[in-house]
Parts: C-alpha cells; structure tokens; sequence
C-alpha cells in the first residue's frame, strides 16, 4: 500500500457516530467522512474466517463471554452489536467496499494464515498493511505475503526507539527491516517518540510515522507540525479539517 498522500488519516476501528467500531457501517460512515485507510483488526472463527473484531472475547460489546475462536462466522455475522450491524467478514468488508484500503492488525496466531488466503483470492495485496504486536505474526505476514506492506512489530518498535535515542540511524534501518510503516504511540519506555527529530529519523531510513490513537484538535496539529505521515484516530471529520486548514494557512 504505497504511493498515498500524506498526511492520512485513519479511521480508528471505524469508530463512528451512531455505529459500533468495526462494523461494515462505521467503516462507510468512517469513508464518507473523508478517512484514508480503515484500521480495523483480524480475529479467526471457529470456522476459519477472519473476521473484523478486535478483543478475544465477544463480553465487552456484546455481553457474551465467548471468545471469538469458538463461535462461527456466521454466528458472528448475526450478533447485533448496534444498529442492526454484526461482525463482518475480512472477505465481506473488501467486496462491499472495493476501493477502499485497510490497516490490519493481526491479533490471534492463525490470523496471519486466514487474512492471506482471503488477500490473494481477492488480489487485494496493494490495498492492505499488515500490522501486528507480536514479531512471530509478523515474521509470518512476510513469509505468506513478501508483496505486501508492513508496519514494525512492538519489538522491533522497542530496539528502534532505543536505536533512534543513540542516533544510530544504520541500526534503525536494519532493525524496520522491510517494513514501511510504524503505528505507535506518542510516549514508550519513558521517551517522546513524536518529536520531529524521531520522525525525520524514521522517513530517512524509508519508514513512515503513524500515531494512536489521536483524537483532539491541539495533538494533531502538533503531531502534523513535527511531520507526522498519518494520524490513527475516532475523529475522522476532525483530521480531516486540520489538515485542511493547514494546508489553506500555507
């Protein structure tokens, strides 16, 4: 997923005004808003699908204790978790929304596997980053799918914040690897990792800079400041209008 103008923004689990995140509504809410790229998150079925959910568990949106592993997709699909809207499918989401681009975060180990399958049927390779926490599923998006863009695991954000303070911008290279993209915070281990010196590190070793999540008017527009590539955030309009206005008072 390359060529994108920057600043992006990214709608945030497609959390929208009357809609619960990562629902197929949000997510068309979230695009009619003015968002870049969906951020959204893979679970797999007891089935085998990959499906848009972002905790283990169903408990927090639905009050149902099971984890998603165990119930069906199409058990999924059916729960109401607001305004008519179930889980969707990763499938469903890029069939009904064909031109748009997605952020994933693959949070269970089989989700890699899962969200592979479902990219190549549909060819849809540049319209997906693949993100996760944990390397092991990293490592596994790139063996399954070297075509397609990455973002640094919460590993490899730990050295290259450590790498970064010293002012080893070879050893901040080597450690992003092939990846494109960091989704991070604004603090970790102590440190500012949205100063301008980070960031202008970063994009020297070919590496752009996304922070979450950002919802008030002041960050994002300090954030933009120091050169941030993207913001990850609930307030899709409200970006929008910041980088609007910064790019009328240029």
């Amino acid at each position: 997923m390359t060529g994108r103008p920057t600043p992006l923004v990214l709608s945030h689990r497609g959390n929208m005004p009357g809609f619960i995140e990562n629902t197929l509504g949000g997510f068309r809410s979230a695009l009619a808003a003015g968002a870049d790229i969906l951020e959204s998150d893979v679970h797999v079925s007891q089935d085998g699908v990959p499906m848009l959910f972002h905790d283990d568990t169903l408990e927090r949106l639905s009050g149902d204790r099971r984890r998603v592993r165990d119930v069906s997709s199409d058990e999924l699909r059916a729960l109401d978790l607001g305004a008519g809207e179930g889980v969707p499918s990763l499938e469903e989401v890029l069939v009904a929304l064909p031109r748009a681009r997605f952020n994933l975060d693959m949070k269970s180990p089989d989700a890699p596997h899962a969200t592979a399958s479902v990219i190549t049927r549909h060819n849809a390779h540049d319209r997906v980053l693949l993100a996760s926490f944990s390397e092991k599923n990293r490592r596994k998006v790139q063996r399954l799918l070297p075509e397609v863009a990455t973002s640094v695991s919460a590993g490899q954000f730990v050295a290259i914040v450590c790498a970064a303070k010293l002012g080893l911008a070879g050893l901040v290279k080597r450690l992003a690897g092939r990846a494109t993209a960091m989704q991070i915070p604004t603090r970790a281990l102590g440190m500012d990792t949205s100063s301008a010196r980070f960031i202008s590190l970063a994009q020297r070793c070919g590496v752009r800079v996304e922070y979450w999540v950002i919802n008030d008017e002041a960050n994002m527009r300090l954030l933009l400041k120091r050169g941030a590539d993207g913001l990850v955030t609930d307030s899709v309009a409200l970006a929008r209008e910041v980088i609007a206005s910064r790019h009328t008072e240029s």
